[in-house]
């Protein structure tokens, strides 16, 4: 999952359930971003988002110029 960084001034909307502390993932062959929750070591799916900038492949560009990282969750 792609991970962009939090003062990174990109906005969205997404579940009225998320709070801070809350992560933005894009998962590697989803068709949007979603909203994890960590808990107790794993993480929560909270729902889809959208982000402005994230919809239409940006992603993996920014992933090929070292603008974000994969990391890898465990959802449960």
């Amino acid at each position: 999952m792609l991970t962009p960084p939090v003062s990174s001034g990109w906005f969205g909307i997404g579940p009225g359930t998320a709070t801070e502390g809350d992560i933005l993932c894009i998962p590697l062959g989803c068709m949007s971003p979603v909203v994890l929750r960590p808990y107790e070591g794993y993480y929560t799916l909270i729902g889809e988002t959208y982000v402005h900038g994230f919809m239409h492949g940006e992603a993996i560009e920014l992933l090929e110029e070292g603008k974000l990282k994969v990391q890898h969750f465990e959802i449960h």
